[in-house]
């Protein structure tokens, strides 16, 4: 069923889920992700981070585009959050967000080093 819902109906799902109106143990959340658009993934993305819906953040990663990877890369750097692991983020960033990631780091350990 899954395949032939409109956006609109995915929006409603994730709404549902985010509010916990709908769990884990309803939905398996692990299946509608490849069905969600950026936007809809990102929404989950971020409950999981904050630990508001019942699912590791980790199962969200391969579908998470670069950029928020980088964010999140950096808010796990700032020890901002507990949720999830660089050693657990890194396979799914693209070389061009490692190398921009490691040369932003680098950059500040230069800064502190002054």
């Amino acid at each position: 069923m899954l395949p032939f819902l409109e956006t609109e109906d995915f929006d409603e799902l994730v709404e549902q889920i985010a509010t916990k109106e709908i769990t884990n143990e309803q939905i398996h959340i692990c299946s509608i992700i490849p069905f969600l658009d950026n936007r809809q993934v990102n929404r989950l993305f971020d409950c999981s981070l904050k630990g508001e819906i019942d699912l590791s953040p980790a199962g969200f990663l391969p579908f998470v585009e670069d950029e928020k990877l980088y964010d999140v890369a950096e808010i796990i750097e700032k020890g901002e959050i507990t949720t999830l692991s660089m050693d657990e983020l890194l396979p799914f960033m693209n070389n061009k967000t490692i190398r921009q990631f490691f040369k932003t780091e680098l950059s500040n350990l230069k800064s502190k080093a002054k």
